[in-house]
């Protein structure tokens, strides 16, 4: 359910289309990685979807490969704070990528210790 729900976050709030953001192969020319590398945004749970963002900005193609992938069992996952990140790395993904990324600059200019991400 977690996973549905962040594919429909992921959907709705930047487009991307694809079967699974999270696992799978994504196959790119190397030409559109050195193009987008440099401007990716910092986010600690949404690299893959900052990426893929960047690529479907640019017209770049991507090709989904679907992969099987076996859980070993022996995760340590939050499931409620992984969640609440993850929606937040969203966020921020949203709003780099808009007319009001100077929020993000204004948060990142705040001090460690009163940042959302401490309190979780």
């Amino acid at each position: 359910m977690a996973g549905r729900s962040f594919d429909f976050f992921v959907r709705t709030m930047l487009g991307l289309r694809f079967t699974d953001t999270q696992c799978g192969a994504k196959i790119f020319k190397k030409k559109a990685i050195k193009q987008v590398y440099r401007k990716l945004g910092i986010t600690k749970w949404a690299f893959d979807i900052d990426l893929l963002y960047l690529m479907k900005r640019n017209n770049f193609k991507i090709k989904e490969v679907a992969t099987e992938w076996k859980e070993p069992g022996n995760s340590h996952l939050n499931l409620v704070k992984a969640t609440i990140e993850m929606f937040l790395a969203l966020m921020r993904l949203r709003l780099i990528y808009s007319p009001f990324r100077f929020v993000v600059a204004a948060y990142d200019a705040l001090p460690e210790k009163i940042k959302i991400h401490h309190k979780l």
